[in-house]
């Protein structure tokens, strides 16, 4: 009969290389889940959060912090949890993401008469920069692009 290995009896260079294949939900789940794993060692892992938030959020590589763990580990979750999206410009086509939103006809152009009473009218431009709706659903969005 050969006898069982504890995931916490393994060195901890055999336990950096397999920390990398788990994302972070699970990665702080194991290490809750034993006190061998919540050493500082273990838990802030410089080597581990940098992989992740680089390979999460497209964060370039910083030689300067690689070694802290600590700093890689709020970057994450400060990206994780506050990051938002902003667009603007042309709406023709209802593609920035905003609430469909209407504008007052006497808004239309500085030069442009209304009559009392018009309809309103869908905005066609966000002059300034506006939270893209539901961007908070769509999980970690690492690249966005514009045309």
């Amino acid at each position: 009969m050969s006898e069982q290995t504890n995931l916490k009896d393994l060195p901890l260079d055999i336990l950096v290389l397999i920390f990398p294949y788990l994302d972070a939900k699970s990665f702080l789940s194991l290490c809750s889940t034993c006190k061998a794993f919540q050493q500082p060692t273990i838990r802030l892992d410089p080597y581990y959060w940098s992989h992740a938030t680089r390979s999460a959020f497209r964060v370039p590589n910083q030689p300067v912090v690689h070694a802290d763990g600590l700093r890689w580990q709020r970057l994450y979750k400060r990206l994780l949890t506050q990051s938002r999206v902003f667009t603007w410009g042309s709406n023709t086509h209802n593609c920035l993401g905003h609430a469909p939103s209407v504008v007052h006809p006497r808004f239309r152009h500085p030069r442009q008469r209304v009559p009392p009473g018009a309809p309103l009218v869908p905005a066609l431009h966000a002059s300034f920069p506006t939270e893209m709706m539901g961007s908070r659903d769509l999980g970690i969005i690492a690249d966005l692009q514009c045309g």
